[in-house]
């Protein structure tokens, strides 16, 4: 540890992101919050009638990671680094085929009210352990309504032509995505509308395959 961060733990000692109790500077829950965290199944979803995109999630959307997540709202950085070390430990990253990381991006409107896109820090964070680079592939052209305020039969439609490449990348699609595994990194998954949005994008390149990790999962 460095000096400077050697003083600033003394005057801003490392604590649980649940409950606040002092915690090892690894850590992102103690181990009482971090107990409360509800595993949830791997789910699969069909992209069309040859494809289906797997799903893991870290663990249900309520506790300590309902917690974390919502810190985004307060341009808390840190907090999705830690979604990440959460991945890392709750999820069977190593095992996950992956030859390409992509976070879900934000809409540039919303982009610059909160100063960062969550998803590229977790992305980032769970890359060393993937061993696979991490590359903002995706724009998301449609500034569309938050999905929480939708019902289940309208997040679809909200989220239909709301992505495509990034302009720089498009002659060089077949390069980062024919025949590679690619993974999708995103902070929470209800429906599935968002990322199965952005899976119909990438899955016109012909992706070896596509799958979908994320630190949170409504149940």
């Amino acid at each position: 540890m460095g000096l400077f961060s050697f003083f600033l733990q003394g005057f801003f000692p490392p604590a649980c992101r649940s409950c606040g109790c002092l915690v090892l500077r690894e850590d992102v829950f103690c181990d009482a919050c971090f107990a409360t965290i509800k595993p949830v199944v791997t789910v699969m979803f069909a992209l069309s009638q040859k494809r289906m995109v797997t799903v893991y999630a870290a663990g249900a959307y309520e506790g300590p990671l309902r917690c974390l997540v919502l810190q985004k709202l307060k341009g808390d950085i840190l907090a999705s680094k830690q979604l990440g070390t959460c991945m890392i430990a709750l999820l069977p990253l190593q095992s996950i085929s992956c030859d390409l990381i992509i976070p879900i991006p934000l809409h540039w409107t919303r982009y610059a009210r909160r100063g960062y896109n969550q998803t590229w820090y977790s992305a980032k964070t769970i890359a060393p352990v993937m061993k696979a680079p991490v590359i903002s592939l995706l724009r998301r052209t449609k500034k569309t309504l938050y999905q929480s305020t939708l019902s289940k039969s309208d997040r679809q439609k909200n989220l239909e032509g709301a992505f495509v490449l990034v302009p720089k990348y498009r002659h060089l699609a077949e390069h980062y995505l024919a025949g590679k595994h690619i993974v999708l990194v995103d902070d929470l998954y209800t429906t599935g509308a968002t990322v199965k949005a952005a899976a119909q994008v990438l899955a016109c390149y012909n992706p070896a395959s596509i799958t979908v990790v994320v630190a949170c999962r409504a149940i």
